[in-house]
């Protein structure tokens, strides 16, 4: 099965620039145009068979409860895409009942979680559910009212996990912070390109040749660089090379602050560098041309757990019940209310969705 997930808001940003004068009757169009015409295009292209839509929500979420100031300074967002987000919201769930958000949590908790559930579903559905003992995830939603940090299996078990699974996960999305899914073999980031297809994908290959690290790092990768675009500073002075080459000698922060005798419990997602790098983590932190790099650690631990905190994706309390199937051809009135006539045309060129089809489909 494979399974689309969007994230909502950066395609509601992207196409509004893409399509900035567009207007029926004198109202903004733009960004819904060109909305609809990528997930048309992208079902047409990955043929899924679930489609998912994860949104952010304009009040503060549980980072700015951290961080006041989180994302700060990004630009105040254009009047024109605002009042078009209702009519964008009304064409997603006209089509599919997967559409997710929710106030204090970001479109990237959502998709999060939606991976999670179908990693989930996958594992106790197959002989991978007996790699433990017990249920691998029981106790994520114990507590509802509480959210749950994303905490993937351990490396061993990561390892064990076919890479060939029936499940295929497609995420369209810019947001880096969602590399962390990347730990599962089965999910890869559609990308937009300059191909001849227009579009490309990300996965575990592409991510280890373009960072030179595991997507296990990724949280600790960026805790050490920070991201400014969302308003996270990291470690004062330490760059992408000099992360990089940190984590590949130590391999996590989690053996690097139990080493320096610093409280890691926050850091468990570090936990499996612990017995493989071990030796050559305390070497390293041995080594007196390394001083240096560690009191600027242990002057800025503060800041460090904090982007380390920011930087990681929730499990949103009670999870998310995705539905299969979805109907491309509910949404056609909507396109012929804006004069969108080549998006109806596309929706009945859609490979698999034309309208003799739909039936047997759904």
């Amino acid at each position: 099965m494979k399974h689309l997930i969007i994230d909502t808001s950066y395609l509601i940003y992207r196409s509004h620039f893409a399509y900035p004068k567009l207007t029926s009757n004198d109202i903004p169009t733009g960004a819904f145009f060109g909305f609809a015409k990528t997930v048309i295009a992208l079902i047409k292209e990955y043929t899924p068979d679930t489609l998912i839509f994860a949104l952010d929500t304009p009040k503060p979420t549980w980072r700015h409860e951290v961080k006041n100031d989180y994302k700060a300074g990004r630009p105040e967002a254009d009047k024109n895409m605002v009042a078009q987000i209702p009519t964008i919201q009304n064409w997603c769930k006209l089509i599919t009942k997967n559409y997710f958000v929710q106030d204090g949590y970001e479109a990237d908790d959502f998709i999060c979680t939606a991976c999670y559930n179908i990693i989930q579903d996958y594992i106790l559905t197959t002989e991978h559910k007996n790699i433990k003992d017990e249920d691998l995830f029981a106790d994520q939603f114990d507590n509802t009212n509480k959210p749950k940090m994303f905490e993937p299996m351990t490396h061993q078990e990561l390892a064990k996990l076919d890479i060939n699974m029936k499940d295929q996960v497609y995420i369209f999305s810019s947001d880096r912070d969602l590399f962390q899914l990347l730990v599962y073999p089965n999910v890869c980031f559609i990308q937009s390109k300059s191909t001849k297809d227009g579009f490309s994908l990300f996965s575990q290959k592409e991510f280890r040749e373009k960072y030179e690290l595991d997507p296990i790092q990724w949280i600790d990768y960026k805790t050490l660089v920070g991201d400014g675009s969302d308003n996270l500073q990291g470690l004062p002075g330490v760059g992408p090379k000099t992360a990089t080459s940190l984590l590949n000698q130590i391999g996590s922060l989690y053996i690097l602050f139990e080493l320096m005798e610093i409280d890691n419990t926050n850091y468990i997602l570090g936990s499996w560098a612990q017995q493989k790098y071990h030796e050559v983590a305390k070497e390293y932190i041995e080594n007196p041309k390394n001083f240096k790099l560690m009191d600027k650690i242990r002057d800025n631990l503060e800041l460090l757990h904090q982007t380390h905190r920011l930087s990681q994706l929730e499990i949103v309390p009670g999870g998310v019940e995705i539905d299969k199937g979805f109907d491309l051809h509910k949404g056609t009135d909507l396109f012929q209310e804006y004069g969108f006539k080549s998006l109806v045309t596309m929706t009945t060129n859609t490979v698999g969705f034309d309208q003799g089809e739909t039936d047997a489909l759904f």
